[in-house]
């Protein structure tokens, strides 16, 4: 061994395609290993319980599985090609120090778990209001091998081979830690440039450790502790899977990060270096020291923003377009303003980030009510199935009993925050008043449509009372046979059951079959007047089409493969409110519930993003099409909010924490006034500089920063909830 560690690569074989195949053989590895797992990922992801903690139990495990072999892998390569011990790779010693890979881990750990209580408290918050001893426990040993044998492998490449490689060319060690950290900031910046520029001064440090300690151990100690920290506690892992890529920078948490960084070098320079042969005490390399160290600090003195004032929404435009909103839920006039407002609108469209918002169900239910008793509502549509909320509403109107909506419904509105809502439909239908409620999904989305064949028991009713010669054809009987083997998938339990709720397979020879029956059945429905049942049947039978093209395992590698039957989902649900709103309900005035991404129009508007992985911009989405036929008669309202947390918990627990706004965002300039709840029109929005300049809005989710100059042509206004609460059951 040499005594400088750097220098190792001198004692092998080193012309470059050595280095090539090295690294190809990792790679060629690690892509057969993801190949045989899609292959068996369904029987895999059966043997982990289905919530958060096996989702996280799996992660590890394949983590585990695919960094150990490509570790062997390049270990086995790199050793044979270069002819050189593989410890020549990690140390100046022959044996790999313990010792220094627990002092790397603790000591970073320590300082990294601080500096997240500060910018990230909330989330910390969140994971002792979820916390499970065993669950930790276990979680916590199988991620620190897995997450380590991950962690190690990059340091082992990055930071010890190709450190190491490419100081036989570069000479300037200056140069050779900004190269080497170059390549691992390059290797994280589809997450955006916050994440490459953390990932460059990572690997800065580092490179200074490794040459201050002459082995990689303590880094990697260290990097175990990063990851490991990160992924148990204050990330989520299917969140950083989505992450997207963004320009904006949180110069708090940046800038933190980087003292941080500085903290761990001077403990290692101070404490953890003494005695030891390298470069750094040797004068004649003494400077690049400085040097690096100097261009350290100094890039991190560059990259902080400027003083200058940022763009902020006028006091005048505030004045004008926004209306804060007590937040006693019974005080008088509470939203009157809403008379003025859409006065003269048929159709109102009030939709959530995500559906699992308990404020804003809590806020939207009040509205509902109002909207009701005040300004003569009579109908409400939901993003819900048809067939569920048709036969749900008949039994409504007969009973009175809310509970027949409240089962009809996803599972998210059946929760705590909706009791308001379903105890006064109650009373509306009570005094005279029946709310007429439909679904628009072309979706099942509960028992009625989910349970023991009751869709085609349904279908077959309908024919034998009205069509009855039609039973004795072929193309009935086809008809029926196809729905009663769909509706057997239902009944299965377990993983079968889940994925015939997704999908029923279909051959390309079958879709068509399937589509001629089932304009058979809609031309015969039509016929005897059954335009309602008609339009449902079609939208079901194409939904069923439309989703026997997912394949699990390109849904989780591929999230695109999710965007052709997304899209084809947004055509089927418009054309369902299109029929109910120009033949059901051609004179009433109707609310819709549903998902804001749904709702909104002109989509071509936004700036590039993608949500849950389907660039939004790009996406055919329902508003659209409704808006195009109803241009004068829609409102559409959005929901926001600043901080808090969402998410479907049980009582007294927490969720999931909402990411902070971006400075530019309108959330951040409400909170910043001190507004709590309020109702912003966005008709004038492009008369405000803030506005026309480019300004983020989370109405999608609540981690997401739209972007857009024309928000006011996307929707008509934002409810703002200041704190978001979860869900509860």
């Amino acid at each position: 061994m040499k005594s400088n560690f750097i220098e190792n690569a001198s004692l092998g074989k080193n012309e470059w395609w050595r280095y090539a195949l090295s690294i190809l053989s990792a790679v060629a590895v690690i892509a057969i290993v993801n190949i045989l797992i899609r292959q068996m990922l369904p029987i895999i992801k059966s043997l982990f319980p289905d919530n958060n903690y096996g989702k996280d139990l799996f992660t590890f495990c394949l983590v585990l599985l695919i960094f150990g072999v490509a570790v062997i892998a390049f270990m086995f390569t790199a050793h044979k090609l270069h002819k050189r011990s593989i410890m020549s790779f990690i140390s100046n010693q022959n044996k790999f120090s313990w010792k220094s890979y627990f002092a790397g881990f603790l000591s970073w750990g320590g300082i990294l778990f601080l500096s997240l209580l500060v910018v990230d408290n909330e989330k910390f918050e969140a994971f002792l209001a979820n916390f499970n001893p065993n669950h930790f426990l276990i979680l916590f040993l199988l991620g620190f091998v897995a997450i380590g044998i991950q962690s190690f492998f990059e340091e082992m490449v990055l930071r010890g081979y190709l450190l190491q490689g490419l100081y036989l060319r570069i000479k300037n060690l200056g140069l050779l830690i900004i190269i080497n950290a170059l390549i691992f900031g390059l290797l994280h910046f589809g997450y955006g440039i916050q994440s490459f520029l953390s990932s460059l001064f990572f690997g800065v440090a580092f490179a200074l450790i490794v040459m201050l300690q002459n082995r990689i151990e303590f880094v990697s100690g260290a990097h175990n502790a990063n990851n490991l920290l990160l992924s148990l506690v204050f990330l989520d892992l299917s969140d950083a899977a989505n992450e997207q890529f963004s320009w904006t920078i949180n110069w708090v948490d940046f800038g933190l990060h980087i003292f941080s960084l500085l903290l761990l070098i001077g403990l290692v320079y101070i404490f953890l270096s003494r005695g030891s042969k390298n470069f750094f005490l040797n004068l004649k390399h003494n400077g690049w020291v400085k040097k690096a160290l100097f261009l350290f600090i100094t890039i991190l003195l560059l990259s902080q923003p400027s003083f200058s004032q940022s763009n902020s929404i006028s006091n005048e435009w505030i004045k004008n377009n926004v209306h804060t909103i007590n937040n006693d839920s019974l005080s008088a006039g509470k939203f009157d303003f809403l008379k003025e407002k859409i006065s003269d609108k048929r159709i109102v469209f009030l939709g959530e980030a995500t559906h699992y918002d308990g404020a804003t169900f809590a806020a939207r239910s009040e509205m509902v009510d109002f909207l009701i008793k005040e300004m003569g509502f009579e109908v409400i549509l939901f993003e819900a199935g048809m067939f569920d909320l048709m036969q749900a509403n008949k039994e409504f109107q007969e009973t009175g009993q809310s509970q027949k909506i409240k089962s009809s419904l996803w599972d998210f509105w059946r929760t705590q925050q909706w009791e308001h809502f379903y105890s006064s439909i109650e009373k509306h239908k009570q005094n005279g008043k029946p709310i007429q409620m439909a679904g628009f999904d072309c979706k099942f989305s509960s028992s009625y449509g989910f349970g023991n064949h009751n869709y085609s028991t349904f279908i077959e009713g309908i024919f034998k009372d009205k069509y009855s010669e039609a039973t004795n054809t072929d193309e009935y009987k086809a008809y029926i046979s196809i729905w009663k083997d769909i509706e057997k998938g239902y009944q299965q339990n377990g993983m079968k059951g889940g994925l015939a709720k997704i999908r029923y397979k279909m051959s390309d020879k079958d879709k068509i079959k399937f589509r001629q029956l089932s304009l058979w059945v809609v031309s015969k429905l039509n016929s005897i007047g059954e335009h309602k049942i008609a339009q449902m049947v079609k939208s079901n039978d194409e939904s069923i089409i439309a989703y026997s093209d997912i394949r699990l395992l390109k849904l989780i590698f591929n999230k695109k493969s999710i965007i052709p039957i997304n899209n084809r989902r947004d055509e089927l649900m418009a054309e369902n409110i299109i029929h109910l709103l120009k033949n059901v309900y051609p004179d009433k005035k109707v609310i819709v519930i549903g998902a804001t991404y749904h709702f909104i129009r002109n989509n071509n508007l936004l700036e590039p993003i993608k949500i849950q992985g389907i660039p939004i911009q790009e996406s055919v989405i329902m508003g659209n099409f409704i808006y195009n036929k109803f241009p004068n008669e829609i409102y559409t309202i959005g929901f926001t909010t600043f901080d808090g947390m969402y998410g479907l918990v049980d009582q007294n627990k927490k969720g999931t924490p909402v990411k902070s706004p971006h400075e530019n965002s309108l959330e951040f300039q409400l909170a910043s006034r001190g507004i709590e709840n309020a109702f912003i029109t966005l008709e004038n929005s492009g008369n405000e500089s803030f506005f026309s300049q480019g300004t983020v809005l989370r109405l999608f989710d609540h981690q997401s920063a739209a972007r857009s100059k024309q928000w006011g042509k996307i929707l008509d206004a934002v409810f703002f909830l200041k704190t978001m609460t979860p869900a509860e059951k």
